[in-house]
């Protein structure tokens, strides 16, 4: 039998990153299916104890294998065919004929007997990818996983010798690790929520064109939510990052399909349409050097990072999805025995105010004040961060330990104090870019500085220097 892990490891690691390699190793339409076999990969759901191997995911797997295999027959078919019918000089000398070119852009191209080192790249996604399907197929599919554990429950029935004092501290070591735990995994994954609008804003200024203008949209998008203090309920958010993973995932197909050589060929790099669009070349393949794939000349450093940002952040936005799209308030040894895709309980279920289920900023959450009409002053909107930060960890008072007691302590300091961070960063921009732009954010730096109370006077002004900003 196999453990869940070592199922879970080859079918979310191993077999992705195997058919990433391939594809790209050699752009070319048949490549082209390794990647997107890779990347609808991370989208299905994961194996678990209980549920076992999901149809969709047997179905995937055995088209991954399928795949890899016909193609790896294909390929070797025609190196055979490549060296009966013609030799190496034939062959560079018809390089340029109309069957070999869209051969080339296929995938099917022949290897140089004097270069086996870098010919190696004409055979090997075949290798690497049929590797990987059977080696994925076999551990998902064909072995049998291990049955779901039943828990520590039942062991300790053969020690009922153990001393009350000894079951008294091993539950209280259990409860304090547990509520350690309890107050670190929430804030991790709102964390992760915040990080993941961060990253959008990273991925839409690498390379400034339309396609990547779409994720810059949305961090303005979500940004200007938060700055108006409106609530951003975690459905709707789940439906941005749905929007951002099938985007991604269709940019990521863009960019690999630019590289192949008919499409370069019918819209050049250096036309206008291409770079207004973001297309660019990283690799090129010449005639005459059919067995090598060359990198292009004097191109920027964030052409070669952008397709990497892109990827990360499409692997990003899918595993934050499945952590958070029922809520944060749940560890992962909390999830319920039946739940459909393996997640948290819903939120709903969860005890909380009315506000719990929607996903704000630290700067709103430290600008809302309480239910109970609570006065806007220093003391009661502490107090109202410290009791958000408390309800986010859910822990209950009685329960709370030194660790969660020191998070709660430095999450509301951090809330009451961000203001301070915006106001330098306004003024470190004013003195580093002398513009009218930037004198505008020195003034009103000075001004909310001398303001008889600047935390509240900067959130109150905070929308309307974000639509300056943008």
């Amino acid at each position: 039998m196999v453990s869940v892990l070592i199922k879970n490891l080859a079918y979310r690691v191993i077999l992705p990153a195997g058919l990433l390699c391939a594809a790209i190793i050699r752009p070319s339409l048949v490549s082209l299916v390794y990647g997107v076999l890779a990347l609808l990969c991370l989208l299905l759901p994961a194996i678990t104890a209980v549920s076992g191997v999901r149809g969709s995911t047997r179905m995937y797997l055995l088209g991954a294998l399928v795949y890899s295999g016909f193609a790896a027959l294909l390929q070797v078919a025609y190196q055979i065919y490549a060296v009966s019918s013609q030799s190496m000089e034939q062959y560079t000398k018809n390089c340029n004929s109309t069957s070999e070119y869209w051969l080339r852009q296929v995938g099917f191209i022949r290897a140089h007997n004097d270069h086996p080192g870098q010919s190696a790249r004409v055979i090997l996604p075949e290798v690497i990818a049929l590797a990987v399907s059977v080696v994925g197929y076999v551990l998902c599919v064909v072995l049998k996983h291990e049955p779901p554990s039943i828990g520590d429950a039942h062991a300790g029935d053969g020690h009922h010798e153990e001393t009350s004092f000894g079951r008294g501290r091993q539950r209280s070591t259990t409860d304090q690790t547990r509520s350690s735990s309890a107050a670190i995994f929430p804030v991790l994954k709102r964390l992760s929520d915040i990080l993941l609008v961060l990253l959008a804003a990273v991925v839409g200024g690498i390379q400034p064109s339309l396609l990547n203008s779409v994720y810059f949209i949305a961090f303005l998008v979500v940004a200007t939510w938060w700055a108006l203090y409106t609530p951003l309920h975690r459905h709707t958010y789940n439906v941005i990052k749905r929007l951002l993973t099938g985007y991604s995932a269709l940019h990521l197909v863009a960019i690999y399909l630019y590289q192949i050589n008919f499409i370069q060929s019918a819209l050049s790099p250096k036309s206008l349409p291409a770079r207004l669009v973001g297309l660019s070349a990283i690799t090129s393949s010449q005639c005459e050097t059919w067995w090598r794939l060359d990198f292009t000349q004097a191109t920027p450093w964030n052409i070669f990072v952008n397709p990497a940002l892109v990827l990360f952040f499409f692997v990003y936005v899918t595993v934050q999805f499945e952590a958070t799209k029922h809520g944060v308030k749940r560890l992962p040894a909390d999830r319920e025995v039946g739940d459909d895709d393996g997640s948290s309980v819903h939120e709903e279920l969860l005890p909380r105010d009315d506000d719990d289920d929607v996903f704000r900023t630290p700067v709103a959450s430290a600008a809302v004040t309480s239910d109970e009409g609570l006065n806007d002053t220093a003391s009661s909107s502490h107090s109202v961060d410290r009791a958000k930060i408390v309800r986010l960890l859910s822990v209950s008072p009685l329960d709370q330990s030194m660790v969660t007691n020191g998070i709660t302590d430095f999450l509301a300091f951090v809330l009451y104090h961000c203001y301070a961070a915006a106001l330098l960063t306004m003024m470190i921009w004013a003195l580093l870019y002398h513009s009218v732009f930037g004198l505008v954010f020195l003034v009103v730096t000075c001004v909310l500085w001398i303001a008889p109370n600047t935390r509240k006077v900067c959130f109150t002004v905070s929308p309307v220097l974000l639509f300056y900003v943008e």
